[in-house]
């Protein structure tokens, strides 16, 4: 594309090479700080309403929450340093980083636009469509046993987050079902 050739001719001097390791360490540093305080999180989400009251660091922090705070981020980053070292390959520095700015403003500009708390989930799965065309033999290498193999641990995690959740719920009610019929729950 021309247009982009001649971007990156004038404001090439912008790219950030390795990108993503950088958005993997301190995603990382946060899911650590998170471990030890859950609450970290709230401090660094996109809430507009925040940001509106002088809270700007929101404005970039957010990319940095981790989207689970159990082991699974170990294979989460993996995949994402996978992703972004693919791209960056086929790319360059400098599209790499046009792309995932572009793709930040557009989460900012969204949540400010529908007022809620977005997160970077669609941002960095955003990552995948440009990282499969751009490499196809990559997924190849990638293997279809480790491609199964991770769906397995996300699925795995999903569902069980799903029953801690439903196994949280009817105790509530079982609890609350004793209480109101007089007898005392153990």
């Amino acid at each position: 594309m021309i247009w982009l050739d001649k971007l990156e001719r004038r404001f090439g001097f912008l790219a950030i090479p390795g990108l993503i390791r950088i958005v993997i360490a301190f995603t990382a540093l946060v899911w650590a700080l998170m471990w030890l305080n859950p609450n970290f999180r709230f401090a660094l989400d996109l809430d507009p309403a925040r940001i509106r009251h002088g809270e700007v660091w929101r404005l970039v922090t957010y990319i940095f929450v981790p989207q689970t705070l159990s082991f699974w981020i170990v294979l989460a980053l993996w995949f994402l340093w996978f992703i972004g070292e693919g791209l960056e390959r086929a790319w360059g520095p400098f599209r790499l980083t046009l792309y995932f700015f572009v793709g930040m403003i557009g989460t900012t500009v969204a949540a400010f636009f529908f007022g809620s708390n977005f997160s970077n989930g669609m941002l960095i799965a955003s990552l995948l469509h440009p990282f499969y065309s751009a490499g196809k033999n990559q997924m190849a290498r990638l293997g279809f046993r480790r491609v199964l193999a991770a769906r397995i641990c996300v699925e795995f995690e999903f569902l069980s987050r799903r029953a801690h959740s439903s196994v949280r719920e009817l105790s509530h009610i079982f609890r609350s079902r004793n209480c109101s019929s007089g007898h005392a729950s153990p």
